[in-house]
C-alpha cells in the first residue's frame, strides 16, 4: 500500500503527515514542512498542491468528489498555517479552491452539493491598500454551513459565509458573509432572492411521487 501511494506523491518529508486512500486519480504535491494531509473518501479525484509551512487538509467520506486544491501558489509565493476542513457526504462534480494568505481558515460542512466548475478563493492574488498604505483586501476565511447546495459556475471569494441548509444560484458569485439559514442566494454581486427554503438531493419528479 506504501509504494502505491509514493508513486502519487511528490516532495513528501518526514515532517507532512498524509493519509490517503490509494487512488490513481489523486496528485500530492507538497513544497514545506508540518504539513497535514487526511482523505477519507476514496472516490475523492483531482490534486491537493501544498507550498508552504504548517497547512492542515482534512477532507472527510463522502461521495463523489472532484477538487483541485492548491495551499500556496509556488516555491516563490507561499501560504503558511492554513486550515481546510471539508466535512461528510460532500458531493461535488468539479471544484478549484486556491488559498494564498497565511493563517486562512476554510469551513465546508456536512452534507453539501457541489456542481461543476466551482471557482473558491481565499485571496485575491494581489495587494490593495488605502492611501495609508494599510492593505484592505487581506483574506481570512470563508465559512459554507451543513447541507448547502452551490451550483454551477459559482465563485466564492475570500471573506464569506454562507449558512446552512441554502442553495447557490448558477453563476452566481459570492462576495460577503450572509447570515439567514435556508435561502436562495443568486446574482453578481449575490444576494438573497428567496427565503425558507428547503432542498433535496432527490430529483423533482422522484420527490413528488
Amino acid at each position: 500500500m506504501l509504494r502505491k501511494i509514493k508513486r502519487h506523491i511528490q516532495k513528501l518529508n518526514s515532517n507532512n503527515i498524509v493519509e490517503i486512500p490509494t487512488t490513481r486519480q489523486l496528485q500530492i504535491q507538497i513544497e514545506g514542512v508540518n504539513n497535514t494531509v487526511k482523505i477519507y473518501n476514496d472516490k475523492f479525484k483531482g490534486s491537493i498542491q501544498i507550498f508552504g509551512d504548517n497547512n492542515t487538509f482534512i477532507l472527510h467520506d463522502g461521495y463523489d468528489a472532484k477538487l483541485n486544491v492548491s495551499i500556496g501558489v509556488s516555491k516563490e509565493r507561499r501560504t503558511n498555517n492554513c486550515h481546510i476542513s471539508i466535512g461528510k457526504d460532500l458531493y461535488c462534480g468539479s471544484a478549484t479552491i486556491v488559498i494564498g494568505e497565511d493563517n486562512f481558515i476554510m469551513h465546508i460542512g456536512n452534507d453539501c452539493m457541489f456542481s461543476e466548475n466551482i471557482d473558491i478563493y481565499g485571496t485575491d492574488g494581489h495587494t490593495i491598500t488605502g492611501k495609508n498604505g494599510n492593505i484592505l483586501n487581506i483574506g481570512q476565511s470563508i465559512y459554507i454551513g451543513d447541507h448547502v447546495w452551490v451550483g454551477k459556475d459559482v465563485k466564492i471569494n475570500k471573506n464569506t459565509s454562507i449558512p446552512a441548509n441554502s442553495v447557490i444560484g448558477w453563476s452566481s458569485v459570492v462576495t460577503k458573509k450572509f447570515t439567514s439559514p435556508n435561502v436562495t442566494i443568486a446574482g453578481n454581486p449575490a444576494k438573497i432572492v428567496k427565503t425558507d427554503v428547503l432542498w433535496h438531493r432527490t430529483f423533482p419528479n422522484l420527490y413528488k411521487k
